[in-house]
């Protein structure tokens, strides 16, 4: 199926469509999570993720790049942003571990 005519009935609100999207492209953007966050279960929460974003911001795609390009730059993003909040998840952990929990008096 052409891209552009996928993405277009999408917009119209074809499910069945965006299911397609998501069966052709759903193992290879969970391979490529991997490769960032090294848990599968992670990436395939984060691969889902894509998905939705990719659903909820159709109207800002303008096909100027494949769609398997722009799931992907969508995926590299979201990685880095969990990796981002995984990093300062466990520098406060490491704090709150350090700091006294009860304050003697």
């Amino acid at each position: 199926m052409e891209e552009k005519g996928l993405v277009e009935r999408i917009r119209e609100g074809d499910k069945d469509s965006f299911v397609y999207i998501v069966d052709l492209y759903k193992k290879q953007l969970v391979m490529f999570c991997y490769s960032y966050v090294k848990d599968l279960q992670e990436a395939e929460d984060i691969s889902q993720e894509v998905f939705l974003k990719f659903y909820q911001n159709i109207s800002k795609y303008r096909c100027e790049c494949s769609l398997k390009t722009y799931l992907f730059y969508i995926a590299r993003s979201t990685c880095i942003d969990f990796l981002r909040r995984k990093k300062l998840k466990e520098v406060l952990t490491k704090q709150q571990q350090k700091s006294p929990t009860s304050v003697s008096g």
